[in-house]
C-alpha cells in the first residue's frame, strides 16, 4: 500500500491533488479535509483580490494579520457552551477566518465562519450556524456564516438563517483556479498535517548540518516558522485573546507526530543527530516544486 500511493503522488496535476494523495500516504483517510482545504484556498484567496497585486511584503503582511482556525475539535464541555440542546458528545467545527480585512487590505476585523457539509440534510447545520452566530454576539463579536454544501443548484442568501450558501463544486473549481506558488498560500497550514508534512520537508532541505540537529529542531521551527503555529481557539472563543498554542503539549505533540510520520514513510531521515531527506523525500519535493504555480 506505501509503494502504491507513493507512486500516485507523482501522478497528479496539481497541488490540491497532489496534497489529497499525500492524505492517503500518511494515513489521513476520508475525504473531508481535502474539502475543507479546497474551500480554505478558495474563500481566502477571493477575499483580498486587491491585494495579490501588491508587493510580496504587503501582501504578505496583510494576509498573516488574518487568523485561520481549521477542523476545531470541540469537546463535551465546549459544545455545552457554545451551542443549546445540542446532543452529541463532541463536534467539529470547519473554518474560522478571522480579522479579515476590506478588499483592499484596510483592517475591519471581520469574522467568517464557513461550514462545508456534504451530507444532504443541511437544515440542521444552518440551525448551529444561528447557534454559534447568537455565541459570538454574547462576546461582542459579529460573525458571518457561510454554508458549503454539493446538494444545491444555485448560489443565494437564506434570509430565514442570515446564512449565503454555495454550490461546494463552484468553490471546489475556484480553488483550482487560484494561483499557489508557496505552501505558505495554504491558510491554515499549521491545521493541515499533509501541508504542514511538505512544509517540513522544504524547510529540511533549506537547512543543513547543525540548522536540522534532532535536539533543538522543534524549538528552532517554533522561531523560524510561525506559519507552523496554532492559535488557541478557546482563549479567542471565551476571553477574546488571540495566543499561541502551548509549545510543549501542543506544538512538540503534533510537531513529533508528524516527523515520525516523516521517518516511517521514508521521506527523512536521522544521521548524525540531525534530519535530512532521502533520495525519496527528495524526488518528492522536486515534484511538490514543479506543481507550484511560480
Amino acid at each position: 500500500m506505501t509503494n502504491e500511493s507513493f507512486t500516485m503522488l507523482f501522478k497528479t496535476d496539481s497541488l490540491l491533488d497532489f496534497l489529497q494523495e499525500f492524505d492517503k500516504f500518511i494515513e489521513i483517510y476520508g475525504v473531508h479535509r481535502g474539502n475543507e482545504r479546497a474551500v480554505a484556498i478558495a474563500f481566502f484567496h477571493s477575499f483580498m483580490p486587491w491585494i495579490s497585486c501588491l508587493r510580496e511584503s504587503d501582501r504578505r503582511r496583510i494576509e498573516n494579520e488574518i487568523v485561520v482556525f481549521r477542523n476545531i475539535r470541540l469537546d463535551k464541555n465546549d459544545v455545552e457552551r457554545i451551542y443549546e440542546g445540542l446532543r452529541v458528545g463532541k463536534t467539529e467545527l470547519d473554518l474560522f477566518f478571522i480579522n479579515v480585512p476590506t478588499i483592499f487590505g484596510h483592517r475591519a476585523g471581520l469574522n467568517f465562519y464557513i461550514e462545508i457539509e456534504m451530507s444532504r440534510d443541511i437544515t440542521t447545520e444552518l440551525a448551529r450556524l444561528v447557534q454559534l452566530r447568537s455565541f459570538f454576539k454574547k462576546l461582542n463579536k459579529k460573525l458571518y456564516t457561510v454554508l458549503v454544501t454539493p446538494n444545491v443548484d444555485e448560489n443565494y442568501f437564506y434570509d430565514e438563517f442570515k446564512t449565503y450558501i454555495y454550490k461546494f463544486d463552484y468553490i471546489k473549481k475556484i480553488a483550482y483556479l487560484m494561483k499557489i506558488s508557496s505552501l505558505k498560500d495554504i491558510p491554515g497550514i499549521a491545521y493541515d498535517p499533509s501541508a504542514t508534512s511538505l512544509f517540513l520537508l522544504d524547510y529540511i532541505a533549506q537547512r543543513e548540518g547543525k540548522e536540522n540537529e534532532t535536539k533543538t529542531f522543534i524549538r528552532k521551527l517554533w522561531n523560524n516558522a510561525p506559519e507552523l503555529i496554532q492559535m488557541d481557539f478557546r482563549k479567542y472563543f471565551y476571553n477574546g485573546v488571540l495566543e499561541k498554542e502551548d509549545f510543549n503539549f501542543s506544538f512538540m505533540l503534533r510537531i513529533n507526530g508528524i516527523l515520525k510520520k516523516l521517518k516511517k514513510r521514508g521521506l527523512i531521515e536521522e544521521k548524525d543527530k540531525a534530519y535530512r531527506l532521502t533520495i525519496n523525500g527528495r524526488d518528492l519535493l522536486i515534484y511538490l516544486y514543479n506543481l507550484l504555480k511560480v
